[in-house]
This record gives C-alpha cells, sequence and structure tokens, in this order.
C-alpha cells in the first residue's frame, strides 16, 4: 500500500475500500485476519522510512507492541550507523529524510496522499461498521482501531525522530477524523431521536404502532451505540 502514496495520479478510494472489505472478510478467520492488520501496520512503518520488519503475529500482539518497536528502533539505529561506530546524537537517526518531510521529487505526492488515506481509512471504517467494534462483540480478534492507535500510541514516544513525528501526524489524523465522524454521529442521533418522537405523538396502540415506535427505539439505540463508542475512542487517545 505504501507505494500507492508515491504516485499523483493515484485513486486511493478503491485500495481503501478493497482493503477494508478484504478486512471484513477476514471475521473468524485468523490466519487472513492477521495477514490483513499486518499489512496496515508494514504501511505504518514504511511510512516513517523504515525498511524494518514485523511478523504477523507481532502485529496483532497489542501486548508485545512496545518490545517490537524496541526492536524496530534498534534495527532502524544500526541500519543507519552501519558504517559509524558511535551512538545516535540526541537519539535521532542520522540523516532521516524521511517520507513525511522529504523534498525529494519522488517523495513530494507523499503528505497529501497520506492525509487523504487517512481520511478515506476511518470514513470508510465507519461506513462498514468496523470503526465501532468493541472488544465484547467484535467478530475480529480485536478491534482494529484499538490495534492501529495501541501501535501509533507507541510509537509516538520513540526516541527515534522519524517515528515519532510520522507516528504522532498519523494518530493526530486520525483523531480528527474521528471528531469529523463524531460531529455527523450527533447529526444523525438527533434525527433519530426527531423521527422516533414524531412517531409517539401520532399515538396509537395496534401492532402496526407498536413495530413503528420499536423500530424507531431500536435506530435510536444503535446510533447512540456508535456515538458513545467513538467518544471511548477518542477519550483513550487523548489520555495516551
Amino acid at each position: 500500500m505504501i507505494d500507492a502514496l508515491l504516485s499523483a495520479d493515484i485513486a486511493l478510494a478503491p485500495l481503501v475500500e478493497d482493503w477494508v472489505e478484504n478486512y471484513q472478510s477476514t471475521a473468524n478467520d485468523d490466519v487472513s485476519e492477521r495477514a490483513a492488520v499486518h499489512e496496515l501496520i508494514l504501511f505504518v512503518i514504511r511510512a516513517c522510512g523504515l525498511a524494518a520488519d514485523v511478523t504477523e503475529d507481532e502485529a496483532m500482539d497489542v501486548d508485545g507492541v512496545p518490545e517490537a518497536v524496541d526492536t524496530i528502533q534498534e534495527e532502524s539505529v544500526r541500519v543507519s550507523c552501519s558504517s559509524r561506530s558511535g551512538d545516535i546524537a540526541d537519539g535521532q537517526v542520522a540523516a532521516a529524510a524521511y517520507p513525511l518531510i522529504s523534498k525529494t521529487k519522488v517523495l513530494k505526492p507523499f503528505k497529501a496522499n497520506l492525509d487523504l488515506f487517512i481520511s478515506l481509512l476511518i470514513k470508510t471504517m465507519a461506513i462498514s461498521d468496523t470503526l465501532y467494534e468493541e472488544a465484547e462483540t467484535t467478530t475480529h480478534t480485536l478491534p482494529l482501531i484499538s490495534i492501529l492507535l495501541t501501535w501509533l500510541n507507541t510509537m509516538s514516544s520513540s526516541p527515534l525522530r522519524p517515528i515519532r513525528h510520522t507516528s504522532t501526524y498519523i494518530a493526530l489524523k486520525i483523531v480528527t477524523e474521528l471528531c469529523v465522524q463524531a460531529g455527523d454521529i450527533s447529526k444523525e442521533l438527533n434525527l433519530k431521536q426527531r423521527q422516533k418522537d414524531m412517531e409517539a405523538k401520532k399515538g396509537g396502540v395496534g401492532p402496526a404502532f407498536q413495530k413503528k415506535m420499536k423500530e424507531a427505539e431500536a435506530k435510536v439505540k444503535e446510533v447512540h451505540g456508535k456515538k458513545v463508542r467513538l467518544e471511548e475512542i477518542m477519550k483513550d487517545s487523548f489520555d495516551t
């Protein structure tokens, strides 16, 4: 996926939609789920300008993320210092013109495409309801947003600037998109509540009326649940 961000003419929407659809199809399929999540985590690592790898199991293991990030950092320093014997000054990778700040022609489209990719990812996850999965109810091993933010939040504390800056940037972009979704959900909740109130004002006691009221109440409850879930995700992000 990372190569797509280097093209000025790439259609990112189909790419993101295909990935989310593929991820959704991995429900109750641990093998395919690990492969899909691994692809996304590698995308984040590559966005930092790093060639380091993690295994599929490491990508999925939220408890092991700090150790995995430590390994990535060590490998990045080792590669950067392969021709030197001293330590990196200030804990930063030497000459780190990583994609997010690079001025080279080939990386010129990167930042704008990264912004669009993140926006599309969160929007597509919201449309597909993948965004609102919870640990207790998900048909996947863990909610995808929880895995992604665990990686980003851990990487944002890295002493290596390419990792710290890029992961913080991505995390902030995600939170911004979550705020947009929260605003849309609040509007939808107000609409569903008004529709429910209008049905109630019509009055009635028969089965048809009771059915309409139950349907209206179910819609309000569903949207309210999404609103609460978004607030939980954003709170966790801010607290971290």
